[in-house]
């Protein structure tokens, strides 16, 4: 993630880092698979739960990715050096699981990627 974006809903700009594993090919050439949009998205989510109007974790609260649905991979690959727009927006809260729509969009406003995540967190943690 490079920066969380203003708005009532999350989105974030993310970029794939220049060390990741899953990057391959010459640095200027650089791919990653396009699964790692679905990433993208649950930081996005993270962002947006941490947020100060959803009520900050507390230190050391564990949050999981817990579910994924309808995802769509417009793509194979993505460009490693592109930054890419991650949207989303809750669908239903029922604490302690939350689930999201979510849309990743690279640096020319192609959807790369699309679906639903579910997050958990345990408030026991």
């Amino acid at each position: 993630m490079t920066r969380v974006l203003e708005g009532p809903q999350g989105a974030v700009m993310a970029r794939v880092p220049t060390n990741s594993p899953f990057r391959s090919g010459p640095d200027e050439s650089a791919s990653v698979p396009a699964i790692l949009a679905i990433e993208m998205a649950a930081q996005a989510a993270s962002a947006w739960e941490s947020s100060p109007e959803d009520a900050a974790p507390e230190a050391g609260e564990r949050r999981y990715l817990v579910g994924l649905r309808s995802i769509q991979l417009h793509t194979t690959q993505l460009n490693a050096n592109d930054e890419f727009l991650c949207r989303i927006k809750l669908l239903t809260l029922a604490l302690p699981l939350r689930i999201y729509s979510f849309e990743v969009a690279d640096s020319a406003g192609v959807c790369v990627a699309s679906g639903e995540l579910s997050t958990f967190f345990d408030p026991g943690s």
